[in-house]
């Protein structure tokens, strides 16, 4: 996690929505912030200030939506966060076919197997990327590999998009590596 993330949870605990401002959520933090500022001091003026002068329906009116606002802030802090770093992980993933895909191209098996390597660091659990690593330990004749990918495939393939793909390249491939 980098600085500017753990700054932006820090802020946004103590005022909900400046966090989202540092994600680049700058409208909807701004929004936040002033509601969650407004709330809070509706709340601190009727029970600390001037309670008489405030009603107690007020008061904790003020203070459910503080709270409201906070809890609120603090979940699209997060969901803007997941989406951030989901959508980091689909570019760096998709760099890394990129790059196996034209390492393939020029015959290069070593370069594509150590991209689609990084992609596993990425992302363990990608269907597609255990795919292309069992078309290319197809293409380079390591099928012990090439069915332990096949296999993992099938395991996280939920949407079934390789499954004719997968049948047909596991009954192509031979029994023993040696034959």
């Amino acid at each position: 996690m980098n600085g500017r993330l753990r700054i932006a949870i820090a802020l946004n605990l103590i005022l909900p929505g400046s966090g989202l401002i540092l994600a680049q959520r700058e409208w909807l933090g701004f929004v936040l912030a002033m509601a969650f500022t407004a709330c809070a001091q509706i709340t601190v003026f009727g029970t600390w200030i001037a309670p008489e002068a405030v009603a107690e329906w007020l008061t904790a009116t003020g203070a459910g939506f503080a709270a409201a606002v906070w809890v609120v802030g603090q979940c699209l802090l997060r969901n803007s966060i997941r989406t951030r770093t989901r959508q980091a992980r689909a570019d760096q993933i998709s760099t890394c076919f990129t790059l196996a895909d034209e390492a393939m191209k020029l015959g290069r098996y070593d370069e594509a197997c150590g991209a689609i390597d990084v992609a596993m660091t990425v992302d363990d659990e990608n269907a597609e990327t255990y795919a292309r690593l069992a078309r290319l330990s197809t293409l380079i004749g390591e099928y012990d590999r090439a069915r332990k990918a096949w296999r993992r495939v099938a395991e996280l393939d939920r949407r079934r998009v390789f499954r004719l793909e997968m049948a047909d390249a596991l009954d192509r491939l031979p029994y023993r590596a040696g034959e």
